[in-house]
């Protein structure tokens, strides 16, 4: 066989799948004809596939030797050095590509992918318009442009160039995966659902779709989705922590306790040092409790768990940087819905992240001096997930709006991906404002690097992203307010905002922070515009009955209440409750269980005494609220925004304040209003009250017309905007905030 011969049958065999053969060949050839370059670039080609680096790198050494203006000899050597990490020298040869072949657009392409692992992402833009300006049809490169675009945060470019992608190439899986999640960060949650679909249509193994989906999902609550997204991941790779953590987290917010405490330890089984697995099976907490005894039950695992998580800590702190990183994000939300101190354990929970966070992101863990604010305004951030039309973000978005900007220069951190009327108000109001979807990390990057004066946290333990930032110092003063109404425990926060009228005597002693009362509820709060009114019929509540509304979350109604529920419906024969269904399914019918065992034990008939309504969106759910008789509170956690929707309706309130602010929340609304006759001394009290308000038409009707008129007491209020900027110049300024502040406010109603 000549060597024409021998180099056509290798070539041959190598397009057939037949590697061995091929390899086997080539060798001959090239021990024949050592300057045979096409044959040392086949062998270099194999030797790559098979991932032995060295050989490849000496293979394609010997056929740039002996062929210099080969540009394709140049970009795989460029493949190989890129493998073995020596980017540098990548990004050398695949400009000698380009030398020789100024119009070769894969040598552009796999510039731009170097260049980006370089960190270089405006010169990778550049390389990556190069390739498609020379191949207009080169789908791979609008993809990776579309990409390197997204890194820096150009979302609307990216997506259009993964459109590009596929227009040209319509099964493109990754521009498809990657538009999906695009379109996700830009709140086109209808098109992101569209693109994960089809993803995983065309290729249901794609295990980052799956997770993208799946994390989608959890989010929007669409947890029956969720779980089956995930179950499929997890089927799809069984080994694969992240999807089993990620469908542990859905099966625990649909009230599947125990379920996702299973998966969590089948993880911690294989892997003892997954800290988010650790984390998920020592602090879940079900989201609706059997009855008191649970509660205890529940606390003393979150307990005991928590000392395990700390005994175990070298372990976990011997994880690299970025693992720690992504598996410390969790927070403590259901705790303080067991109407207990959580003080001691939400401080011991923080020394533990505290002391991951030193070895992962040491330089964001040290005390940071006052800055001179001396011919310039105080810089003020806020950090926030919530900043779009929820009760976080209805309760604090005018600490921005409504601040004196001729006294401050501001900055707003948003960490969500939801855009509205909300997010566009404080985003024009802000002087600096900062959309960050990213990692923790990126988002501690940007706060550092705008050296703020102070940050205010609105809301801390309703976001793991929000919760691991508080933990830092990344400013030199560091405020949480009470979007979650109880300590962070955190050493790094030094104060913490609440409301006068809300906060008991000797509130202090609930806080790790140092507490500051605003006067008032603490916030400007804008009137409630109501809808036109709706009938009965249109939510099927029932004619001629008295209709009992309790709109809280399921997870947020204590045992406790039960026996205040059952007691008014004794006395009033016409008494229904009315409730809205949980997150889940599961938890909905975990609380009717609860709720059915009280009413069998209690000899009473359960039906037509309890309506479970489906969610609503705003409007309707006012308009429930219009339609309803008496609003009853629930105990350790009360109403917040749901208080404030009641009474813009001028829907009684029946509340009994609790030993914590979370408690007291409708009490401070009905002390500033004047309307101190639906506060309760104690339970029976509470009964009482609702039995008067139920049973007694004209009573109510006058108590709602007081509520109605007294209106302006709670909303649109400024005396707090006015009382938070006292306090932070106070911080500002070199000498400020070290006396006793919390004194200068009175800390309940008179």
């Amino acid at each position: 066989m000549s060597d024409m011969q021998l180099f056509e049958q290798a070539s041959r065999f190598y397009s057939m799948g037949r590697y061995g053969e091929a390899e086997a060949m080539f060798r001959r050839l090239v021990k024949k004809q050592p300057g045979n370059a096409a044959g040392w670039h086949y062998l270099a080609v194999i030797e790559h596939q098979k991932k032995n680096l060295a050989a490849a790198q000496d293979c394609i050494e010997r056929a740039i030797k002996t062929q210099p203006q080969q540009p394709r000899y140049h970009i795989l050597e460029g493949n190989v050095l890129q493998d073995q990490g020596r980017l540098e020298e990548a990004e050398e040869s695949f400009r000698a590509a380009i030398k020789i072949d100024p119009n070769y657009a894969q040598a552009y392409n796999n510039l731009g992918i170097v260049l980006r692992d370089l960190k270089k992402p405006e010169d990778a833009i550049e390389a990556f318009r190069q390739a498609i300006e020379r191949d207009a049809k080169y789908f791979r490169a609008y993809n990776n442009l579309g990409s390197e675009l997204q890194s820096i945060g150009r979302l609307e470019q990216a997506a259009d160039y993964y459109r590009r992608a596929l227009d040209i190439k319509p099964d493109y899986v990754l521009a498809m995966h990657n538009l999906a999640a695009a379109s996700y960060l830009l709140a086109r949650y209808q098109d992101a659902d569209l693109w994960f679909r089809k993803t995983l249509s065309l290729k249901p193994d794609h295990i980052s779709s799956s997770l993208a989906y799946g994390r989608m999902l959890v989010e929007q609550y669409r947890l029956d989705e969720a779980e089956s997204c995930l179950q499929k991941a997890v089927q799809l790779a069984p080994h694969h922590a992240g999807a089993k953590n990620l469908f542990a987290d859905a099966l625990a917010l649909e009230g599947k306790t125990e379920q996702a405490l299973a998966v969590y330890r089948e993880v911690i089984r294989v892997d003892p040092a997954n800290l988010k697995s650790a984390i998920g099976a020592a602090l879940t907490l079900p989201q609706v409790y059997r009855d008191n005894a649970h509660v205890d039950e529940a606390r003393d695992h979150f307990a005991s768990g928590l000392d395990e998580l700390v005994g175990k800590l070298e372990i976990y702190g011997q994880n690299p940087v970025k693992r720690i990183l992504d598996e410390i994000q969790w927070n403590n939300f259901n705790l303080a819905y067991q109407g207990r101190d959580d003080r001691e354990l939400q401080k011991k929970y923080s020394a533990f992240i505290e002391a991951l966070l030193m070895r992962a992101a040491p330089h964001y863990m040290k005390p940071l001096a006052k800055r001179d604010v001396s011919g310039r305004k105080p810089k003020i951030g806020l950090l926030s997930g919530f900043f779009y039309t929820c009760t976080a973000g209805m309760y604090f978005s005018s600490w921005l709006t409504k601040l004196d900007k001729s006294r401050f220069e501001t900055f707003v951190y948003y960490t969500h991906t939801a855009s509205d009327n909300l997010t566009r108000a404080v985003a024009d109001a802000a002087d600096h404002f900062k959309q960050i979807t990213k990692l923790p990390l990126d988002t501690a990057d940007a706060v550092w690097a705008d050296e703020l004066d102070i940050l205010i946290y609105p809301e801390v333990g309703m976001n793991s992203k929000t919760y691991i930032l508080s933990t830092m110092r990344l400013a030199p003063v560091q405020c949480a307010g009470w979007g979650h109404p109880v300590t962070t425990g955190h050493a790094n926060i030094d104060y913490y905002f609440s409301s006068a009228l809300m906060e008991p005597d000797h509130a202090q002693s609930h806080y790790s922070e140092k507490l500051l009362l605003l006067p008032g509820i603490g916030t400007c709060y804008p009137q409630v515009e109501l809808p036109p009114p709706a009938s009965k019929a249109d939510f099927s509540l029932p004619e001629g009955k008295t209709l009992y509304l309790c709109p809280q979350a399921l997870f947020k109604i204590h045992p406790d209440n039960d026996e205040l529920f059952l007691k008014i419906l004794e006395g009033d024969a016409d008494g229904v409750l009315v409730f809205f269904s949980g997150q889940h399914d599961a938890s909905t019918g975990a609380y009717i269980g609860r709720l059915s065992r009280l009413f069998e034990a209690r000899g009473m008939d359960k039906a037509g005494r309890v309506k479970i309504l489906p969610k609503v969106d705003h409007d309707n759910y006012l308009r429930v609220n219009m339609l309803c008789d008496v609003m009853l509170d629930t105990l350790y956690w009360s109403g917040g925004n749901t208080s404030l929707d009641a009474l813009a309706c001028g829907l009684p309130i029946v509340t009994l304040p609790g030993q914590f602010m979370r408690g007291r929340q409708s009490y401070g609304m009905l002390a500033a209003m004047g309307i101190s006759e639906l506060v309760a001394r104690d339970e029976n009290d509470y009964v009482r009250i609702a039995l008067l308000l139920g049973k007694d038409p004209a009573y109510r009707e006058e108590i709602s017309l007081r509520i109605r008129e007294a209106n302006g007491k709670i909303f649109g209020d400024e005396a707090p905007i006015g009382a938070l900027e006292n306090y932070l110049s106070e911080f500002a300024s070199p000498w400020g905030g070290d006396q006793n502040l919390i004194d200068n406010t009175d800390t309940h109603a008179s």
